[in-house]
């Protein structure tokens, strides 16, 4: 509710104010290239966007929510000393619209309280790797933000029976006897994405990093592919590479 959109929010802006300070401080002691300082304002400036798409719903929630309005009020007083400094004008974020109309049948969506509470349920295929055998796992997906991080969005896949617990603990058997013994109901089945690095920008809430996990194997390629078709994920970009040639991709979450 309020209270993960608040958090998300204020850890955003807590980035940019030491981000700010520190920039501020470097060309007056040389450290830093004015060119640098004002490239730093204008990230500065996008991700405090970010966080206002953030603490505003928090408090649509909560009206009147005093440490909302402080933390509002911060962001918007940063974001006006960042233009007067040569950051360029924002264009104010939209709040993220889950996309379901393009979802493709049999994609069940549940809208939360709040963008960060809304779910969807689907069909996720898996496959057997010593068969090849595809299977089309029960899940859902579930929005967290990466509070050991920079605040981020989040996606986790959680076991689902809205097929009937019958299908789903077929179809976890039919996975092998690891997933038999943790397919209950409710119960995480994996995370989706990564903590982002600092030069991956996010350039909106609705953004993630796909876990490397799933960019390895052609099967796991091909279980993302199938959540593009289905509408649930849409690629965004490419942020780089690791030292070891795995590819951080940005997706961004459609739900």
């Amino acid at each position: 509710g309020h209270e993960a959109c608040f958090r998300r929010g204020r850890a955003l802006l807590g980035v940019q104010v030491c981000r700010h300070h520190m920039s501020e401080r470097g060309p007056r002691s040389g450290e830093i290239a004015e060119a640098e300082v004002l490239r730093g304002r204008t990230v500065g400036a996008t991700d405090l966007g970010v966080g206002a798409v953030y603490l505003q719903p928090a408090l649509d929630i909560n009206p009147g929510g005093r440490r909302i309005e402080d933390k509002l009020s911060e962001a918007v007083a940063l974001q006006d000393a960042l233009a007067r400094a040569g950051a360029p004008p924002l264009s104010p974020h939209p709040v993220p619209v889950p996309q379901s109309q393009h979802f493709a049948p049999g994609v069940q969506f549940k809208e939360g309280k709040s963008w960060m509470e809304n779910e969807v349920a689907l069909e996720m295929p898996m496959t057997k790797d010593e068969t090849e055998r595809e299977v089309r796992l029960p899940v859902y997906f579930s929005k967290q933000e990466s509070v050991n991080n920079r605040g981020e969005l989040a996606l986790w896949i959680f076991f689902r029976d809205h097929l009937g617990e019958a299908v789903l603990l077929e179809r976890c058997a039919d996975l092998g006897t690891d997933f038999e013994d943790v397919g209950c109901v409710g119960e995480p089945f994996d995370n989706l994405t990564s903590p982002a690095r600092e030069r991956d920008d996010m350039q909106s809430p609705d953004e993630c990093v796909l876990a490397l996990a799933w960019n390895r194997s052609a099967n796991s390629v091909r279980s993302i592919a199938a959540l593009e078709t289905a509408g649930v994920l849409s690629y965004v970009r490419s942020a780089g590479t690791t030292q070891f040639g795995d590819e951080f991709r940005i997706y961004r979450a459609n739900f």
